[in-house]
């Protein structure tokens, strides 16, 4: 392998070319069809757990049988994909239930058929494994033309992306002309959060500091004396997505410390309240192995003394308790926590805001003092998430709708959720009328919304009159200027009907004639909508997302859209696809709860935070890449494929996975200035502070498993003291019980 770091090749090729796997295959439906009849022997096909999690053996084995009939030659490919969707359908493979009783049917023991199920889901699982490897090995090829095909596009239209800039940089600089200019030009370079830095980063900065000009590998760079100061905390590195693994940082730091660099290690935290710190501390020291550790990406950990003092009178750390974590039947479940949870948030944020008397710590408006402490209120409160969306699903919504019907004003940043705003859905459905004047589903749906607010009854009673809401067909008795009969005086109640639907006819006429931000901006001001949406709740973020809209009519106009129809057609696409994002609104002066992902927050500091969401997985249960710089191989997961290199490492990089989903867990915690909220559910399972969360005694409850679940050592009390509450200060007086069961009062 040459120099180049593994951020900047092709995908290197993971296994040798597909084999014939029609052996294997034979002997595998072999023991599947053999594993069909067993279990038809069944004595009870109808309650019998056993024969029931088996039947999609027997609806495989039936097909093949039946394929096999009729076809001159096996379907080898077909077959394949049988055994493979097989492999990992959890009714079968996943499957763990027994049944009862010894006997299973006629001269079969129930172990007999438990045993057999064993063997063939682990054949199953390995042939699934070879044939995902090979079948990653086949695509990595195939993709080369698209790769090469964009690079050309890219060379055609003369544009760079954010990689190419990178590697166009660092190709500059091993040009030794070049490279010595730049270390002449640059005496001092100075880079935070290091931690964030990937390979082709380093390389550039090195080279950049280096004291030899001649020297062109940066592995071998020693700086010249006082020229490069880095901060980084590899405790904090969590875009290990974007190539910056924390290896990097240990790598450099290893480097820079044999070339004669000094290591200071800052172990003061200004930010937050003792309580927190002592809680962090007390969750992460155990999980981030010391630093002589990194086969798995450890990072170390560097306890973080507290500097500041706390509040008087109330908490710095609260087990927001989940109040109905239990399903239908009993048992804990995700989906309950999951809908029982954004209440929970929604109140105790009010009444945190409203009802506590609690206080932050602001700093000085003038800039020259220390920080004061504030009454509460909803800017000083943010809910982080480590994921938006699962499953095309918003996480987001129903903390949303939680805030929003307490009156909490909220701030989404960088949600995905931009078309399911019902603003935004309003001008939607208002854009689409302007175009299709015969969209009468379209032009009820805007004259009822926000824009016009028509009640229900004036419009069905207009429709029952009249015969249809089209703009292009008013009635005479409405056309002004016309004549309207003496007795009709209750024609005055369609007024607003007959003039909304002239304005839609008016916007229609002109609407390929005029921009079509032009056209949005008349629909705006004609409805007078930035006052409504400004005023309605969470106003501020409706605003926004109004005037992003019109933003994106300015900008399909700029890049020389033909018609006003194609810029509607685009958000009808979008909205399909669930593509655009909210409008991003936040400032510090802005009033609202912020709802960001962790990733967002990272670098910002926050009065309080609310860690949301904690059935979100602590991490993947699949590596999707593997690097190895020294080989110059990247082996990356293709279209749920993942190629030999990848799973013959994937211990190690579940591991690397892990341990990176534990700082995440870290940077959520150390947001917080004065207040950290942790959600927790009051079961009695107990936890301990030293082994891995990740895997407790026992089969694990859906929060344990979480992203949150690195706190709950440090958050948790011992078993002795978890029936015994105490008053704590500045808050209400709670009872013995921290959770109901689905049957019973809370």
């Amino acid at each position: 392998a040459d120099d180049a770091g593994p951020a900047d090749r092709d995908a290197a090729p993971a296994a040798a070319e597909a084999r014939d796997r029609r052996p294997t295959i034979d002997r595998i439906v072999d023991d599947l069809c053999g594993f069909a009849d067993l279990t038809e022997r069944a004595d009870d096909r109808t309650s019998d757990l056993l024969y029931r999690d088996t039947h999609p053996a027997r609806l495989v084995a039936a097909a093949i049988r039946t394929n096999d009939a009729v076809r001159a030659e096996r379907d080898y490919d077909g077959i394949e994909a049988q055994l493979v969707e097989l492999a990992g359908d959890w009714r079968f493979a996943g499957a763990r239930r027994r049944g009862r009783g010894a006997r299973y049917g006629d001269g079969v023991t129930r172990e007999a058929v438990v045993e057999r199920r064993k063997a063939l889901t682990g054949r199953l699982r390995a042939f699934r494994r070879v044939a995902d490897a090979d079948l990653a090995a086949l695509l990595q090829q195939e993709l080369r033309d698209p790769i090469e095909r964009y690079k050309t596009l890219k060379a055609d239209a003369g544009r760079l992306d954010f990689l190419d800039l990178l590697l166009a940089a660092r190709d500059l600089l091993r040009d030794d002309g070049v490279r010595r200019e730049f270390q002449r030009r640059y005496t001092h370079v100075f880079v935070d959060e290091f931690q964030d830095t990937d390979p082709l980063q380093a390389e550039i900065l090195l080279l950049l500091a280096a004291a030899d000009p001649a020297e062109r590998d940066w592995r071998r760079v020693a700086p010249v004396p006082g020229k490069l100061f880095v901060v980084g905390d590899p405790k904090q590195s969590i875009y290990r997505f974007r190539r910056a693994d924390v290896d990097v940082y240990h790598q450099v730091q290893a480097q820079l410390r044999a070339r004669g660099a000094a290591v200071l290690s800052l172990t003061s935290s200004f930010r937050s309240a003792p309580a927190i710190q002592h809680c962090v501390n007390r969750a992460f020291a155990p999980q981030m192995a010391p630093p002589a550790d990194r086969a798995a990406g450890a990072s170390g950990y560097v306890p973080l003394s507290p500097t500041r003092p706390g509040a008087a009178g109330q908490p710095a750390l609260v087990a927001l308790p989940v109040p109905r974590p239990y399903g239908h039947r009993e048992n804990l479940t995700a989906r309950a926590i999951e809908q029982s949870l954004p209440d929970a948030v929604g109140a105790f944020v009010r009444w945190l805001v409203q009802e506590s008397g609690w206080t932050v710590t602001e700093a000085d408006p003038a800039g020259d003092g220390d920080p004061r402490p504030a009454p509460m209120a909803a800017r000083h409160v943010a809910i982080l998430f480590r994921r938006f969306e699962t499953f095309g699903r918003d996480v987001t919504r129903a903390y949303v709708d939680a805030l929003e019907a307490r009156g909490v004003p909220h701030l989404l940043v960088g949600g995905r959720s931009f078309h399911e705003r019902e603003e935004v859905a309003t001008m939607r459905a208002a854009l689409s009328a302007v175009e299709w004047p015969d969209d009468e589903l379209s032009i009820f749906a805007t004259l009822r919304g926000s824009l016009f607010a028509l009640d229900d009854e004036t419009l069905f009673a207009y429709r029952h009159r009249f015969g249809r809401l089209h703009p292009f067909r008013p009635p005479a008795e409405l056309v002004p200027g016309g004549d309207r009969p003496a007795a009709e005086a209750d024609l005055d109640r369609f007024e607003p009907v007959a003039g909304a639907l002239d304005l839609l006819r008016t916007l229609h006429g002109a609407r390929n004639r005029t921009p079509v931000a032009a056209t949005v901006g008349r629909l705006l001001e004609a409805t007078r909508a930035h006052a409504g949406f400004a005023m309605r709740p969470a106003g501020e973020q409706a605003l926004a997302n109004v005037l992003q809209l019109a933003e994106m009519a300015r900008r399909h106009d700029a890049a020389g859209g033909l018609s006003f129809r194609g810029f509607v057609e685009r958000l009808l696409d979008e909205a399909d696809e669930r593509r655009a994002g909210e409008a991003p609104i936040f400032e510090e002066g802005s009033d609202g709860v912020r709802i960001m992902t962790v990733h967002k927050a990272k670098g910002l500091e926050f009065p309080v935070v609310v860690l949301a969401d904690p059935t979100c997985k602590l991490h993947r249960t699949n590596a999707d890449r593997y690097i190895d710089g020294g080989r110059g191989l990247c082996a990356l997961r293709l279209a749920g494929w993942s190629p030999f290199d990848l799973l013959d490492h994937e211990d190690v990089e579940m591991a690397r996975d892990r341990a990176e989903a534990v700082r995440l867990a870290y940077v959520a915690a150390t947001r917080a200035r004065d207040l950290l909220v942790v959600p927790a559910v009051g079961d009695d399972r107990e936890w301990s502070a030293a082994p891995d969360p990740a895997a407790p005694a026992g089969r694990l409850l859906p929060h344990e498993k979480g992203w949150i679940s690195p706190l709950y050592p440090a958050v948790s009390p011992p078993a002795t003291r978890r029936r015994a509450p105490e008053a704590a200060p500045g808050c209400p007086q709670f009872g013995g019980v921290s959770s109901s069961r689905a049957n019973s009062d809370p």
